[in-house]
């Protein structure tokens, strides 16, 4: 009897002592855990950013306005028929006269630097000479009435005063970044005539028939070329 009731306090403290032993293994895990995890959040830290956005500087020329493949400065029949081809080709003659008007709309400001140049070659095989004359006026002078002359330039004056459209006589000028190159519509119209009445040229201008004759249709006699662009200039020159 008495070695039973030693067996069961032997047993119950061997039980006791285990549990004992357990929980503080269970204390010890979990003290040393909260040292773990400690030690992974505590350090020292420094952050140090930068930033910076920007937009797509604005060109925005247009020109659409201008750009025309054909225009209608010469003709295929001028005065009632009078002078007529006898194709779908355009032809001069004495006693022709035609005109073209166009405006010179440039719109947008750049934000970029750029030049503008102008290249405008005219040309005039009419005579040996040259036989037509031409003008160039803007809307302002006419002011919407029919234009009487004068006549004064002849090919190569034609050609330099459209380079002046640039903004210098050279056919090209640089512009600063936001400056813009005009306000608004700028009227142009371009005259032609080959002058009737100089009886003493008769024999030039019959040669000139003749030849065209000879050398048959499609020989470019008179023609005008004008082309304007805009070109950014390279900011490292």
């Amino acid at each position: 009897m008495h070695k039973n009731l030693c067996n069961i306090k032997i047993k119950g403290g061997e039980t006791m002592n285990k549990k004992m032993i357990a929980f503080a293994v269970l204390v010890f895990a979990v003290v040393m855990t909260s040292f773990s995890v400690s030690g992974t959040y505590a350090k020292y830290t420094t952050t140090g950013s930068i930033s910076d956005t920007a937009r797509v500087a604005v060109w925005g020329i247009d020109l659409s306005k201008f750009n025309k493949e054909s225009i209608d400065l010469f003709a295929t029949a001028y005065s009632s028929n009078a002078i007529k081809s006898a194709n779908a080709e355009k032809v001069v003659a004495p006693g022709a006269k035609g005109d073209y008007h166009f405006d010179l709309e440039i719109t947008g400001t750049p934000e970029v630097a750029y030049t503008l140049t102008v290249n405008a070659s005219v040309t005039d095989n009419t005579a040996d000479t040259g036989r037509l004359k031409f003008a160039l006026v803007t809307e302002s002078a006419t002011q919407g009435e029919a234009y009487a002359g004068p006549y004064d330039l002849n090919a190569a004056g034609l050609a330099n005063k459209l380079k002046l459209l640039s903004g210098d006589a050279s056919g090209s000028k640089e512009y600063a970044a936001n400056e813009a190159l005009f306000g608004g519509n700028k009227g142009y119209t371009i005259y032609w005539e080959w002058e009737f009445a100089e009886s003493e040229k008769d024999s030039v201008d019959t040669a000139s028939g003749n030849d065209a004759e000879k050398t048959g249709n499609g020989v470019a006699a008179a023609k005008v070329e004008v082309t304007i662009t805009a070109t950014q200039k390279n900011p490292t020159e």
